[in-house]
């Protein structure tokens, strides 16, 4: 049996004060533990759905006063979240992190391949790590507005673009820097 509750604005679910789940745009909730002690949660959608879009936050470790003083004020803004890329900005630090679900450009970026890239800006320059959620590119090509890619073992800069190879990385992220100001977050 499903506990129903209808969430207008921020909703939160906590979990026996280890873990939290905030979902900015409210809805309609459903949260159940099963006979096997697993918990579940149900947004509905609606029926036949296109288009729609629903977003939320996991809040690890929290307890459910955390989770609900989180869903007052999320330090989370979701920048984008569509068929092509899902971006979300850690107010608090500046890191960015973009999924990238297909070649197209946001906020700066501009990638080749489907890759996970992640943005933080360092005083003059800019930090990013990627890494290739397929773990079958061999390679992708990086475009970054305002930025001078700086020359590394897995990353090359060419007109005016990071090239990063995948190649032997094991699937692990690889990690580059550049000099100047990228995105507008």
């Amino acid at each position: 049996i499903f506990d129903r509750k209808i969430y207008k604005g921020s909703a939160y679910v906590n979990y026996g004060d280890m873990l939290g789940y905030v979902f900015p745009d409210g809805g309609e909730l459903k949260q159940h533990v099963t006979d096997n002690g697993f918990f579940e949660i149900r947004l509905s959608h609606g029926v036949n759905p296109y288009g729609g879009k629903y977003s939320y936050i996991v809040l690890p470790g929290a307890t459910a006063r955390q989770t609900c003083e989180y869903a007052k004020t999320p330090d989370i803004e979701i920048l984008a979240n569509n068929e092509n890329v899902q971006c979300v900005l850690q107010k608090s630090s500046g890191v960015q992190c973009f999924v990238f679900l297909k070649p197209c450009s946001f906020d700066g970026v501009s990638v080749s391949e489907p890759v996970i890239l992640i943005r933080k800006k360092c005083g003059a320059g800019v930090e990013f790590a990627v890494c290739d959620p397929t773990h079958k590119l061999v390679s992708a090509e990086i475009e970054i507005d305002g930025v001078t890619v700086k020359n590394s073992r897995r990353v090359t800069a060419e007109k005016g673009k990071a090239v990063v190879s995948f190649c032997g990385c094991g699937g692990e992220g690889i990690r580059f820097g550049a000099y100047g100001q990228s995105g507008n977050h």
